[in-house]
């Protein structure tokens, strides 16, 4: 089926079907026009392919000349080169958001031999997508999601979808070697509307070219909580003199400056000093001052999502309102505290209040197969069923409620109040 008007995205190219494609041209990325600069870093990669990407036809060669592509372009620009390993099969559950996915994909954390893992997913961006909806890092982690669009385009548009899928490879990469958001045609642009013959959108911005160079040679596995303070400070002047297209995009350059300021200004970079961010934030939560804790949690959140400091910066964006970014953190959380039960019924009642009950019913079916006698997370999931549309499913759940406490009045009322 044509999505037309659902993906002017890439290459403002529209198409159907995904049918056997000739191998791609090499991406016009390769040929910048400069030698590759001596080796600094060579990224071990493992690439993971969703069920959805692996129903492609030769799905391992397009994930081989997407890496090599992308490799071409990091080595001539940064002297990073790509390695990959190998490619295993990835199963991200009914997750299609990027953020969702990103966290999906980080829960099977891989060995010391492995610096950076790419998932390939082809699951259906939203109507309105942006770059980071098809290509989504943090910063310093190991784990890069891209969502290939594959199942809408020709197989004559195989050249313009490469080039596309290249691109946001770049995107997703430089995420995490310490780029920021662009607004405009450029690499790390949001904008997913320009053409790929304009030449602004396969360039690096000078600012983002100095920030990934200072990350280059960083260690992926060590992750955040060992940045350099040296980087850190370098990292403070280049973005002194980063040009308002950059400067004026969005909130990542307020937390980025915030982390370096702090590594920066710290006597040292030792792990302790997050703990010191936590216990400050969580004590003006305590005082009613929501947005410190945001600043002091924030920050680190944005690094060390397995710290506590995730779970202070959704409580702090939460008492703010900022949806947007409690639901951020609060997945960051869950990645890697999975039963933490407050967490997960916070995160599907913000999920299911935007809408999504879709996203509630995944996160709460999940809660109560591993936490079965969890009555508040039984109600809220046959809540979530109901406004599915299953309400055999539904009834199912709130009778479970009042089989194991014939008490739970909320229980009942639903019960009550569901179609027959």
């Amino acid at each position: 089926m044509c999505v037309t008007g659902l993906l002017l995205c890439v290459t403002g190219l529209v198409g159907c079907h995904a049918d056997r494609r000739p191998p791609p041209p090499p991406s016009p990325l390769s040929a910048v026009g400069a030698r590759p600069l001596p080796l600094v870093h060579r990224l071990r990669v493992v690439a993971r392919a969703d069920a959805r990407f692996r129903s492609v036809a030769g799905y391992r060669d397009r994930v081989g000349e997407v890496i090599d592509s992308a490799s071409d372009q990091l080595a001539a620009r940064f002297g990073v080169e790509l390695d990959l390993l190998r490619v295993e099969d990835w199963n991200p559950g009914d997750a299609v958001d990027a953020e969702q996915l990103l966290e999906r994909l980080a829960t099977e954390v891989p060995g010391d031999e492995v610096d950076l893992v790419i998932g390939f997913s082809a699951a259906p961006p939203p109507r309105r997508a942006r770059m980071s909806d098809l290509a989504y890092g943090r910063y310093l982690g190991r784990f890069v999601v891209l969502r290939s669009l594959t199942p809408y385009f020709r197989p004559e548009q195989g050249r313009a979808l490469h080039d596309g899928e290249v691109l946001a490879a770049l995107h997703g990469i430089g995420r995490v070697l310490g780029a920021l958001p662009v607004c405009g045609a450029a690499v790390m642009s949001e904008r997913v509307g320009f053409r790929e013959r304009d030449p602004a959108a396969w360039q690096w911005s000078p600012s983002n070219l100095a920030l990934v160079r200072l990350h280059a040679t960083l260690d992926l596995r060590a992750g955040g909580t060992r940045l350099p303070v040296d980087v850190a400070r370098r990292s403070l002047e280049v973005l002194a003199s980063a040009p308002p297209a950059i400067t004026q995009c969005g909130e990542t350059v307020t937390l980025r400056r915030a982390l370096w300021t702090e590594v920066a200004g710290a006597v040292s970079a030792e792990p302790r000093a997050d703990g010191d961010a936590v216990t400050e934030g969580r004590a003006a939560l305590a005082a009613g001052d929501a947005a410190t804790a945001l600043a002091r949690c924030g920050p680190v959140a944005e690094v060390a999502p397995a710290s506590e400091a995730a779970s202070c910066a959704a409580d702090a964006a939460l008492a703010l309102d900022d949806t947007e970014r409690a639901t951020r953190y609060l997945r960051a959380h869950l990645a890697h505290h999975p039963d933490d039960e407050g967490a997960v019924l916070r995160l599907a009642k913000l999920v299911g209040r935007s809408g999504d009950d879709g996203a509630a019913r995944g996160l709460l079916r999940r809660f109560v197969e591993s936490h079965p006698d969890h009555l508040r997370a039984r109600v809220n999931l046959g809540v979530a069923l109901a406004r599915l549309g299953d309400y055999a499913g539904a009834r199912e759940q709130w009778e479970a409620v009042l089989q194991r406490a014939p008490g739970q009045s909320d229980a009942r009322e639903l019960l009550e109040q569901l179609p027959r």
